[in-house]
C-alpha cells in the first residue's frame, strides 16, 4: 500500500476527509472529497442514503485492518498478495464514489465502478455480518 492510501484511511478513521490530489482540480461548490456530479451513462447502480452508510460503514471496518492485511502480505505469495491488494484498491474507488466524508446530504450516491469489480466487492463485504449482506445482496441484484 501507498502512503496516500494509509493517509486516507487515517482521516477517513477520524471521521473527516482525505486530501485528495485532484481537489485543487473541483469547482468551488463541490465539497472536499466528493465527486462532481456523473452523466447518468456511466452510472451502474445508485444507492440511498441507508445503503451508502451500510457500504461505508463495512468498508471502513474492512479497512481498520490493514494491519492484519500488512502481516498477511508479508507471508503469502505473490498470487494472493495481488488478490489482497486488488481487494483494498475497489474498496478505496467504491469510496470515491460513495463520497469520503462521514455525513453527506446527497439524495442518491450514483456509482460508476465497473459492474464487475463492484459485484466482486459486494460480495465480499457480505460477507462480514447478516445486516451488510441483505444490503449487499439486494444491490447485486440490481446491477446490470
Amino acid at each position: 500500500m501507498d502512503s496516500s492510501t494509509c493517509t486516507a484511511v487515517r482521516y477517513m478513521s477520524a471521521g473527516g476527509s482525505p486530501p485528495t490530489a485532484r481537489a485543487h482540480l473541483m469547482p468551488r461548490t463541490t465539497p472536499r472529497g466528493t465527486r462532481p456530479p456523473q452523466s447518468p451513462a456511466g452510472v451502474v447502480v445508485a444507492l440511498t442514503p441507508y445503503e451508502r452508510i451500510v457500504v461505508r460503514a463495512a468498508i471502513a471496518l474492512k479497512l481498520a485492518c490493514l494491519g492484519e492485511t500488512h502481516t498477511t502480505l508479508a507471508s503469502t505469495d505473490e498470487l494472493n498478495a495481488h488478490r489482497i491488494i486488488r481487494e483494498h484498491r475497489d474498496y478505496l474507488r467504491l469510496l470515491d464514489d460513495l463520497g469520503w466524508a462521514v455525513h453527506d446530504p446527497r439524495p442518491a450516491f450514483p456509482i460508476t465502478m465497473p459492474a464487475d469489480a463492484l459485484g466482486r466487492t459486494l460480495a465480499q463485504l457480505a460477507d462480514q455480518d447478516p445486516a451488510v449482506a441483505a444490503v449487499c445482496d439486494a444491490l447485486l441484484d440490481r446491477l446490470p
